[in-house]
């Protein structure tokens, strides 16, 4: 029997017990940068909130910045990520080169190891249902 096209994986209401939302939003261009980071012992919190107190005021101010999530781990009890959300890329390559540096140092008392940062496109968000267009 051949599964009817309301029943198909492609429909638009999630399987029963999905996790998945019936929309996801794909962006056109939006951006973000992972700051993976291990703080020193007992540091983790701190370190996110210093994050929070000295780097976001200064990422607020950046052209193209959208959004800071900060992530401390519950399993890795001294590992933090900080994800920041851009229009595009150029913009967080701006300010990889223009502010990152002042806020390494900020954060630098703080850290076990020095900071990976990784990049990627933005794929799918729910919860930043934001374009460059919208954002702008």
């Amino acid at each position: 029997m051949v599964p009817s096209k309301a029943n198909s994986l492609s429909a638009a209401a999630p399987a029963a017990g999905s996790f998945h939302l019936p929309t996801l939003e794909r962006s056109k261009d939006m951006f973000t940068r992972v700051v993976e980071m291990t703080s020193k012992s007992g540091k983790s919190q701190e370190l996110a909130n210093t994050i929070n107190e000295k780097a976001v005021p200064i990422l607020k101010k950046q052209r193209g910045f959208v959004d800071e999530v900060v992530l401390v781990s519950s399993g890795e009890l001294d590992r933090v990520l900080a994800l920041s959300f851009w229009n595009k890329k150029e913009d967080a390559e701006e300010y990889q080169r223009k502010q990152y540096p002042k806020i390494h140092d900020t954060l630098l008392h703080l850290l076990q190891t020095e900071p990976t940062v990784r990049t990627f496109d933005v794929h799918t968000s729910i919860a930043h249902k934001v374009t460059a267009k919208q954002a702008a």
